[in-house]
């Protein structure tokens, strides 16, 4: 065999290879795949039959798998072991001249309540004595966990792959021990590339209906956001995909599951996919769960908003395109309404160009996130607007009186002033601070004053004038301007910081 090595637009001379193919050539799975082009097991009334098809086995390069129907509650491998003793006697031991390895292979069989007696066997090498074959509770094949056990399946592939992600998720955060704070833009470029992937992995095939695994994939998203924002597990969730523009991984994965089923509808009527598609069709309207039965449940359990589906919808690409917005709507007014709490007085949907049934105006990456550079202004700004502070409104909603009832809003009193309430307003536009100290009420005039210098005219008046106002709407409103603005975004996430500094988090 002879090789040549390209590096960008040149090549290596040629060399040969004794050694037959190399380790990890992209060649190697096609010439296997060409090599056992004519193996073709005979057919079976165990078979997986879809739409009149045989299924009698799946191949992916060099490792092959067999499926065959048993009864649950006394299953049989008579018909295995027949399949096993073609394909050693009639395809390896006089077409291909291969042989099976009992040591690699394994037996798995899925919903059973107990195991048969006896075991699967292979001839020994050259002819010698039968060797078993171990049955397994799981196995893995194409990069997919699969589990015996029928009322959860597909456990071990949630655990495992959330596992990557989470590790991936470390060390995507590490690099800050290098290369200093991440900026946010980056960070999300860095989750799709690196964290996205594993938590991903498989929903085209594996659907949600399991709430507990769905929270191991949640969890690790969560997490990232979390500390990509510089907020604590207790910050609001919603925000975190607002302000970001990140999905939800739950209405990620149906969105490219749906995605899947166009793919898989578009193809040709012999295609398996297609196939296996239209079975799952025909299997859910016959009242049996299939594919499609849990598409359905996943799709029923979206949060606030489920979208119900018709099963006319799954027959056209129009259909499901359907579908698919449907869902994105469902995960805009889901992510809209949470936001309308008192909780998030600065982040309040009303007030901003933010519209519940348009998912492109809910999720998006917000300016302020680019235009203010500075880790730890930006860190203030963010812990401000996500109710994620040291102010008494926050701090002590997470507290109890001795007898465990909660702290009414109207008495997390000022520290300061003995306002009633320490708000994010009050902090910013109103206390004035402790006595002994003019500090806070210098920094609110050099704060006001730069206002004026880049706001010129008529606009830096009207500006200082909301924030300065009787009503916390017109305030936010300005800050919301303060947000739009590229340089004075910068120049209020630095009043912020200086401001909460004034606020230690202790009470």
């Amino acid at each position: 065999m002879s090789y040549r090595v390209k590096v960008g637009d040149e090549y290596s001379d040629a060399f040969d290879s004794t050694w037959g193919i190399m380790a990890g050539d992209s060649i190697s799975p096609a010439l296997f795949l060409a090599y056992t082009f004519d193996f073709e097991p005979p057919l079976s009334n165990d078979d997986i039959i879809i739409q009149g098809v045989h299924i009698s086995k799946l191949a992916f390069a060099d490792d092959v798998i067999f499926l065959l129907l048993a009864n649950r509650n006394s299953p049989t491998i008579s018909a295995m072991q027949d399949r096993l003793s073609w394909v050693e006697g009639e395809y390896c031991a006089r077409v291909s001249f291969l042989e099976l390895n009992a040591s690699k292979s394994l037996c798995c069989i899925i919903g059973s309540k107990h195991r048969p007696d006896a075991p699967l066997t292979v001839i020994g090498p050259d002819g010698g004595d039968p060797q078993p074959i171990d049955y397994v509770d799981h196995f893995r094949y194409g990069g997919i966990h699969f589990s015996s056990d029928l009322r959860n399946t597909f456990y071990l592939n949630y655990k495992t792959w959330a596992s990557k992600a989470q590790n991936a998720a470390y060390n995507v955060i590490s690099t800050e021990s290098f290369v200093g704070t991440l900026p946010i833009r980056e960070g999300i470029r860095l989750y799709y590339a690196l964290v996205d992937p594993y938590l991903i992995f498989g929903c085209d095939i594996i659907i949600d209906t399991i709430e507990k695994n769905l929270r191991t994939l949640e969890k690790v998203q969560l997490y990232f956001l979390r500390r990509l924002l510089g907020l604590n597990p207790r910050s609001p969730i919603a925000v975190l995909f607002t302000e970001t523009g990140v999905m939800p991984i739950r209405h990620r994965r149906i969105i490219l599951a749906l995605r899947f089923a166009r793919y898989a509808i578009v193809q040709g009527a012999n295609h398996f996919v297609n196939l296996a598609f239209r079975d799952a069709i025909e299997m859910h309207t016959n009242g049996k769960r299939s594919w499609v039965t849990d598409l359905e449940t996943a799709l029923r359990r979206l949060p606030l908003f489920p979208v119900i589906l018709d099963i006319t919808e799954l027959g056209s690409v129009a259909g499901i395109d359907s579908l698919i917005n449907k869902v994105q709507k469902s995960c805009a007014q889901f992510l809209h309404q949470s936001l309308d709490t008192e909780r998030l007085p600065l982040l309040k949907p009303d007030i901003r160009p933010i519209v519940s049934t348009s998912f492109q105006t809910v999720l998006c990456l917000r300016k302020y996130l680019r235009t203010v550079r500075v880790p730890a202004h930006r860190r203030a700004l963010l812990s401000l607007l996500c109710a994620d502070h040291s102010l008494a409104v926050e701090q002590l909603r997470r507290r109890r009186y001795p007898d465990k009832s909660r702290i009414p809003r109207e008495c997390r009193i000022c520290r300061y002033c003995g306002a009633p309430t320490e708000t994010e307003i009050h902090a910013l536009f109103r206390c004035e601070g402790p006595e002994e100290s003019s500090m806070l009420i210098d920094r609110r005039m050099v704060f006001m004053d730069r206002v004026k210098q880049i706001a010129i005219g008529a606009a830096g008046a009207e500006l200082v004038a909301r924030c300065t106002s009787d009503t916390d709407e017109s305030a936010i409103i300005a800050i919301h301007f303060f947000l739009e603005h590229d340089d004075l975004a910068p120049v209020f996430a630095k009043y912020v910081y200086d401001i909460l500094e004034m606020f230690p988090i202790s009470l």
